[in-house]
């Protein structure tokens, strides 16, 4: 099958959308399909545009989004049909709905994002006070994206359904597919029940992993370690990503932004995984959340709030724990302190954990599924 894989990012880079714009495609590739990319595609009116933001936002309080622009969204389709002259494909295939909201019918197109645009609108900052303008725009852009599109990809349940309640969609092509963890060496049962047994039971050492500290629930997370200490549990809180916003406990340890793209940041990354107790990531807004796949692979439970696609991740009980959105860190730290205190339920979840990695929160199976969609096109 001959896939065109169209992005406005490049392909190549892993930290565009946290890396899903690389591995979406080489999961693709994995699984057979001969890909011609697509990508990098060239914003018009890009200028214009950023002065336009500025202006909404300085002078009416509100915010424009240039990339749903119908010009912006009409140039990245007339560029991926100038790509695709000459080069016959089976299906264009987009990690989201722009490049393809306004490609001419003809082949076959798909897309496999996480969420729809409504359902990001006051849920994300970055969605939030938008003017009508961008309101209008997004609403019939992204309407037009499911109208031309052969198949709607979610990445969870929550994306999948927001976008049934808020479009005009046949729900026969709506489909759920979770995405995998973004691991280059997946680790064996016998290297995870390895690293089980040299972590601390003394102590817990917590980690926290997101760029933006009040979406991502940092201060919750912070909570449930200044509890855990209060309560005689010798704990550690490991940040990596972002910054607090002030000053932090010396048993705070702040790793900065720690880069996949170098063999020291795979390296880091690897041992915090490895080496902690839970992953703390309590987000007050999350369409998936990737970290906790990539905590499954290596046998990390993970406690975080029941909000947007999470629970198409965690499966509460088993890899982890899911908490109601109200709930701060003194319940978090609950939590913490059950599982601690019994040692054999604790490891039944870290090795049932990678067990959900090695069934569903991988890559492999993630690009199988999607190809054997693809194929019934």
């Amino acid at each position: 099958m001959k896939v065109a894989y169209t992005t406005h990012f490049s392909a190549d880079n892993l930290h565009a959308w946290s890396g899903l714009i690389y591995y979406i495609r080489e999961s693709l590739r994995e699984a057979g399909c001969e890909i011609q990319t697509i990508d990098g595609l060239r914003e018009v009116g890009k200028i214009s545009g950023k002065l336009k933001e500025m202006a909404y936002k300085r002078l009416l309080g509100t915010t424009f989004l240039r990339y749903r622009r119908p010009s912006t969204l009409d140039a990245y389709a007339r560029q991926v049909e100038t790509a695709l002259l000459g080069n016959h494909a089976d299906v264009i295939f987009s990690p989201s709905t722009i490049p393809i909201a306004h490609i001419k019918p003809g082949i076959p197109t798909v897309f496999w994002s996480d969420a729809c645009f409504a359902g990001l609108i006051d849920f994300y900052p970055y969605a939030t006070n938008l003017c009508k303008q961008t309101l209008r725009d997004a609403k019939v852009t992204e309407q037009n994206a499911l109208d031309r599109c052969s198949l709607a990809i979610y990445s969870s349940e929550w994306a999948a359904e927001s976008a049934l309640e808020n479009y005009r969609l046949d729900p026969a092509k709506v489909k759920v597919v979770p995405y995998g963890a973004n691991v280059e060496v997946a680790k064996s049962r016998g290297q995870v029940e390895a690293s089980l047994d040299m972590r601390p039971r003394e102590r817990c050492e917590l980690l926290f992993i997101g760029v933006e500290w009040e979406r991502k629930g940092a201060d919750i997370a912070l909570e449930a370690a200044v509890e855990l200490n209060r309560r005689g549990i010798p704990t550690r809180l490991h940040v990596v990503g972002c910054e607090p916003p002030g000053g932090v406990p010396d048993w705070v340890t702040l790793h900065g932004f720690v880069s996949k793209k170098t063999p020291e940041g795979r390296a880091k990354m690897e041992a915090l995984l490895a080496g902690s107790n839970f992953l703390i990531v309590p987000s007050r807004a999350e369409c998936y959340g990737l970290v906790f796949a990539e905590a499954s692979s290596f046998g990390l439970p993970s406690l975080a709030a029941d909000v947007g696609g999470i629970p198409s991740v965690i499966r509460s009980g088993v890899n982890g724990q899911l908490f109601p959105l109200s709930a701060r860190g003194e319940v978090y730290a609950d939590e913490v302190v059950r599982l601690m205190e019994d040692p054999a339920r604790y490891r039944k979840m870290a090795l049932d954990a990678f067990a959900e990695y090695e069934t569903r929160l991988n890559w492999r199976v993630a690009g199988a599924t999607v190809v054997e969609l693809l194929k019934q096109l």
